[in-house]
């Protein structure tokens, strides 16, 4: 534990992981125990804000639990939550935590997604499935032009290269906090919810720093199965609230 816990004290002071390279003889269950220890921390920590908060009525975007599931099912709600969104946000927020034109062409596909749902969502009117394909289409696009310019223009690779090893502290933290507060789209945009922020996505930054270390040091396929448990046990437990209620 004490080898983690200085590694994580590495990656907040420098942006880096001390030792990025996983060898077989060491033990990713010590790390895996750290990481559901942290996670309990942050779904006491979640329900602690959120019965705090809840006297404040803040609006949130998204329907009931329960009524997602009448809608969808359950099956539905955890192919979404528990496969696809922690694939999307782990490439978002994650994967380009080590550079390469990969790795950014799939984090701008990522993001470009995310945004397009946020943006066609109000401005569109079309049926899900048509959505779906359309936001599919432009992401497509813009990777496509991104990844074709980044092999056209060598500089530009090598400029993006050179800050990602020389700003790393910039990198790793830009990635935590924008993974927090793109959670805060949850929320309607209001006075109350701006001025919470910092409160609301506190659960978020300590996922975020976790996740980032389990990229950096087991890769991305950890993080991302990591973030899919997080998000099922997260799942089970406003299941279970929601029947209570």
């Amino acid at each position: 534990m004490k080898t983690f816990a200085t590694e994580i004290f590495s990656l907040l002071r420098h942006g880096v992981v001390i030792n990025d390279q996983f060898k077989k003889s060491e033990s990713i269950y010590k790390f895996l125990l750290l990481f559901v220890l942290i996670e309990i921390a942050r779904m006491i920590f979640t329900i602690i804000i959120f019965y705090f908060l809840k006297p404040l009525n803040l609006v949130i975007r998204q329907k009931p639990f329960q009524d997602l599931i009448i809608e969808n099912g359950m099956i539905y709600i955890i192919i979404m939550g528990c496969l696809l969104a922690p694939i999307l946000e782990e490439v978002a927020w994650r994967l380009c935590l080590k550079y390469s034109s990969w790795n950014l062409t799939l984090m701008i596909g990522s993001l470009s997604f995310f945004g397009l749902g946020y943006i066609l969502n109000t401005n569109v009117n079309l049926n899900e499935n048509r959505l779906i394909i359309l936001k599919v289409t432009i992401t497509l696009i813009i990777c496509s032009i991104h990844f074709l310019c980044l092999k056209k223009f060598k500089n530009i690779d090598l400029l993006l290269i050179n800050f990602w090893f020389t700003y790393p502290k910039i990198i790793f933290y830009t990635s935590v906090l924008c993974f927090a507060f793109f959670h805060i789209l949850n929320y309607r945009w209001s006075t109350m919810t701006l001025l919470l922020t910092p409160l609301l996505t506190l659960p978020q930054i300590l996922a975020g720093i976790t996740l980032s270390y389990a990229r950096l040091k087991y890769g991305v396929i950890l993080s991302i199965f990591l973030h899919s448990m997080s998000n099922f046990i997260g799942i089970l437990i406003i299941s279970n609230f929601s029947r209570q209620n």
